[in-house]
C-alpha cells in the first residue's frame, strides 16, 4: 500500500515538474516573441518570427498565419518540421464557403480544436453537412477515397466530410483568431503530424500570443496597405504619364498598358478586341513578359472563336443586352465608356472562361470604344487567390479612363488637326512686297505635331505709299487659337483697307472679339500705318512686346514705347496711337512673346535685354535672313526646347520721304 502511494505522489510530482517545464517553456517563449517582434516592420517578418517561436514553444509540426481580406483568409506565413505541399491557401468566409471546403465564420469565430477521424469513426458519430443538409452516417462511410477527410469538431463532436486539398495537412490542429477591436484580422493554425490532445493551458497559452500579436499585427496590416496604394498610385502617375507621351494610343499600346497593370496587381491578363465581330482571348503569360498568344475557342471542342455578341452577353454588366448577329457595337446598346466588373468562377462570366479553361477570380475592365474598336481587358488571379480589393479596382478604374480619356483625345486632336489645316490654308502668314520696304519673317511652333497657333503676323500693301503691318498673338492653343486668329487677320484686312488709324481698328477689334469668343479668349497686338512719303508710322500697341527700331544712322536701338492693353479683355478698355519718324536703313523688328519669355535649361529668360543684345550682334549682316538668325539664336539659348510658338518679322524702310512710288502710279 505504501508502495502504490510512492509511485502516485512520484507520478504526481512528475506531472507537475512537467506542467512546470511547459509553463517555464512557455513563459520563456512569450518573452522571446514579444522582444523577436518589436521591431518588426512588415507582415512577413513578423509572421516569421512569431510562427517559429510558436512552434518550437508549443513543440508543434507546423504553424500557419492566414490574414483576413473581405472574402476569407488567405496564407501569409508558415513555420514547418515537414513540407507542406498542397497546404490550403485560401479559407473563404462561411458565408461564402462551399459544401467540400473548410471555412469560418469571421463574426462568431473562436478558438477551435479540429482532429481527423478514420471513416470507420465517422460512420458511428453523426455527420454534419453544410448549409443544412441531412445528416447521414452511410453515405460518408463508404467513402474511403484518399482525396476526403473526415474533421471532427473536438468541442461540438461534429464530424464534417471535406476535400482533403481543404483541410490543412495535420492530424489535429487549433485555430486561434486574432481580434482587433470587434473584427478578426488574422487566424493562426498550429497544428501536429499525430494526434494531440490541446487542454486549457494550451488554448489560454494560444489566445495571449494572439492578444499580443493583434496590435502588431494591425500596425503591419495597415503600413503593408498603404505602402501598396502608394506604390499603385505611383504606378498609374508612371502610365499616364507615358499616355500623355504618346503620338497616339492604339490597341498595341492598349496592351502595353494592360501588361504593366497586370504585373503591379499580381494576376494574368486576357485582352479582348472585336477584330472580324469575335473577341480574340489573348492569354497573357506567367511571367508577364512577351507577346500575347491566341486563345481560340469558345470551348476545348470549337475550333473557332467565340462570337463577341454571345461573350458580351455573358458580362454581368449586359446581362439585358439581345444580339441580333454576332457583330456588336454602340447601336446594339454596348456602352461607350469605360465600365468595371469582378467576377469569380462561380458567375455567369467565370463560367465562360471556365470553358476557355481559365478558372479564376479577378475583373473584366471595359475601355468601351476606342475609335471603332471595341477593347477589353480581363485580369485574372487563381481561383484560391485573393480576391482583387478596393486598391486594385481604383487602380483599374484610373487606367481604364486614361486609356480612354487619352484615346479620345487622341482622336480628338487629329479632328483638330484636319480643321487647323483647312485654316490655315487660308490665313497662311503672308508679307506682301511693298516697294520701298524690305520684309523678311518667320514663325516657328513650339510643338512638332502642331500645325497652326495663335501667333500671325501679315504686311498688307495700301494705296498712297503706304502699308498696314500687323503682329498679333491669339491667347490659347490648337483649333479654337487659329480660328480666332483667322477672323482677327480678316477683320484688320478689311479695317486696313478703309483707311481707318491703328487705335481705331484695335478699338473696333476688341468689340468684335468680346462678342466673338470666349471671355477668356483674347490677344496682343501690334498694328503699325507706315507712310513712306512723310517717313512715319503710326502705331497701337495693344499689350504687346514693345516693337524695336534699329536706326542706320547710328546703329542704335529704340523701342516704340506708347502702350495700351490687351484685345478682347474689357470692353472699356483705352487704346491709343503711337507715332515715330522713319529714315532710309531703318529696320523695324517685330516679335511675339515666344521670343522674350524663352527660357534656358538653367530657367533663365531670353528677355528684352537679350533681344536687344542679339539684334546688336545681327545688325551688320543685314535684313536677309535676320528672323533666322534670330531664331537660331533662341534655339541655342533654350537648347531647342522653347515653350512658346514664336513669330519674328524685319522691316527694312529702303525708300522713305519719296514723292510718289511705283506702286501709287499702278493705284
Amino acid at each position: 500500500m505504501q508502495d502504490v502511494d510512492i509511485s502516485h505522489m512520484q507520478d504526481s510530482y512528475k506531472e507537475l515538474q512537467d506542467k512546470l517545464k511547459t509553463s517555464q517553456k512557455r513563459t520563456r517563449g512569450l518573452l522571446d516573441i514579444v522582444l523577436d517582434t518589436l521591431d518588426a516592420k512588415d507582415i512577413d517578418t513578423l509572421c516569421a518570427r512569431v510562427l517559429k517561436l510558436l512552434t518550437q514553444t508549443m513543440d508543434a509540426t507546423a504553424t500557419l498565419c492566414y490574414i483576413h481580406t473581405h472574402d476569407g483568409f488567405y496564407l501569409r506565413g508558415t513555420q514547418s518540421n515537414i513540407d507542406l505541399a498542397g497546404i490550403p491557401h485560401h479559407f473563404p468566409d462561411k458565408v461564402a464557403c462551399r459544401q467540400d471546403c473548410l471555412c469560418f465564420n469571421p463574426h462568431e469565430l473562436s478558438t477551435q480544436c479540429f482532429t481527423v477521424v478514420s471513416p470507420d469513426e465517422a460512420a458511428v458519430e453523426p455527420l454534419t453537412h453544410k448549409h443544412n443538409a441531412s445528416p447521414t452516417t452511410n453515405t460518408y462511410s463508404q467513402d474511403t477515397t484518399p482525396d476526403v477527410v473526415f474533421l471532427r469538431d473536438d468541442k461540438t463532436g461534429d464530424i464534417t466530410r471535406l476535400k482533403a486539398c481543404n483541410v490543412p495537412p495535420f492530424s489535429s490542429f487549433v485555430s486561434v483568431p486574432v481580434w482587433y477591436g470587434e473584427r478578426v484580422i488574422a487566424l493562426l493554425l498550429v497544428g501536429y503530424s499525430a494526434v494531440h490532445t490541446f487542454d486549457k493551458s494550451d488554448l489560454d497559452y494560444l489566445n495571449g500570443i494572439a492578444r499580443y500579436l493583434s496590435i502588431q499585427l494591425i500596425g503591419a496590416i495597415t503600413a503593408a496597405q498603404a505602402q501598396r496604394e502608394n506604390r499603385l498610385i505611383a504606378t498609374s502617375s508612371k502610365l499616364r504619364e507615358s499616355m500623355l507621351h504618346a503620338q497616339e494610343i492604339g490597341l498595341s499600346h492598349v496592351w502595353k498598358y494592360a501588361n504593366l497593370a497586370a504585373k503591379a496587381i499580381d494576376t494574368k491578363l486576357i485582352f479582348v478586341c472585336d477584330e472580324k465581330s469575335y473577341c480574340s482571348l489573348y492569354v497573357h503569360s506567367a511571367n508577364h513578359q512577351g507577346e500575347p498568344t491566341l486563345f481560340s475557342g469558345a470551348s476545348k471542342t470549337c475550333k473557332t472563336p467565340l462570337p463577341a455578341a454571345e461573350f458580351f452577353a455573358q458580362s454581368p454588366h449586359y446581362p439585358a443586352f439581345s444580339f441580333d448577329c454576332p457583330c456588336f457595337s454602340a447601336a446594339l446598346g454596348i456602352p461607350k465608356h469605360v465600365s468595371i466588373s469582378t467576377f469569380c468562377a462561380q458567375d455567369s462570366l467565370g463560367a465562360v472562361l471556365k470553358d476557355q479553361a481559365i478558372v479564376g477570380t479577378g475583373a473584366l475592365v471595359d475601355f468601351g470604344l476606342l475609335g471603332s474598336s471595341r477593347c477589353m481587358c480581363i485580369f485574372v488571379r487563381e481561383e484560391n487567390s485573393a480576391r482583387l480589393d478596393s486598391a486594385d479596382l481604383n487602380f483599374l478604374s484610373r487606367l481604364a479612363h486614361d486609356i480612354h480619356d487619352t484615346t479620345t483625345n487622341d482622336q480628338r486632336h487629329a479632328c483638330d488637326q484636319h480643321i487647323a489645316q483647312a485654316l490655315q490654308t487660308g490665313m497662311t502668314n503672308e508679307l506682301q512686297q511693298v516697294e520701298g520696304i524690305t520684309a523678311q519673317g518667320i514663325y516657328s511652333s513650339a510643338t512638332q505635331t502642331a500645325t497652326i497657333g495663335g501667333d500671325f503676323y501679315d504686311l498688307i500693301r495700301l494705296p498712297k505709299c503706304r502699308a498696314c503691318v500687323i503682329m498679333g498673338d491669339v491667347s490659347g492653343k490648337g483649333v479654337e487659337a487659329a480660328s480666332v486668329s483667322a477672323a482677327v487677320k480678316t477683320a484688320l484686312r478689311a479695317y486696313a483697307w478703309q483707311g481707318l488709324m491703328p487705335a481705331v481698328q484695335v478699338r473696333l477689334l476688341n468689340r468684335f472679339l468680346l462678342s466673338f469668343s470666349r471671355v477668356e479668349t483674347f490677344a496682343t497686338l501690334f498694328i503699325g500705318i507706315i507712310d513712306l512719303q512723310k517717313g512715319v508710322i503710326t502705331y497701337c500697341s495693344a499689350g504687346h512686346p514693345p516693337a524695336m527700331l534699329i536706326r542706320a544712322s547710328t546703329g542704335t536701338i529704340e523701342q516704340l514705347n506708347v502702350q495700351s492693353g490687351a484685345v478682347g479683355a474689357f470692353s472699356e478698355m483705352s487704346y491709343t496711337d503711337g507715332t515715330t519718324e522713319l529714315f532710309e536703313g531703318d529696320i523695324l523688328v517685330l516679335y511675339t512673346d515666344g521670343t522674350t519669355e524663352a527660357r534656358a535649361q538653367d530657367g533663365s529668360f531670353f528677355g528684352e535685354d537679350g533681344l536687344m543684345d542679339a539684334l546688336l550682334r545681327e545688325r551688320s549682316q543685314g535684313i536677309q535672313g535676320l528672323p533666322q538668325r534670330l531664331l537660331d539664336r533662341l534655339d541655342a539659348f533654350t537648347s531647342q526646347h522653347l515653350q512658346d510658338d514664336v513669330a519674328i518679322v524685319g522691316l527694312r524702310f529702303d525708300d522713305v520721304h519719296v514723292k510718289v512710288c511705283r506702286d501709287c502710279l499702278l493705284d
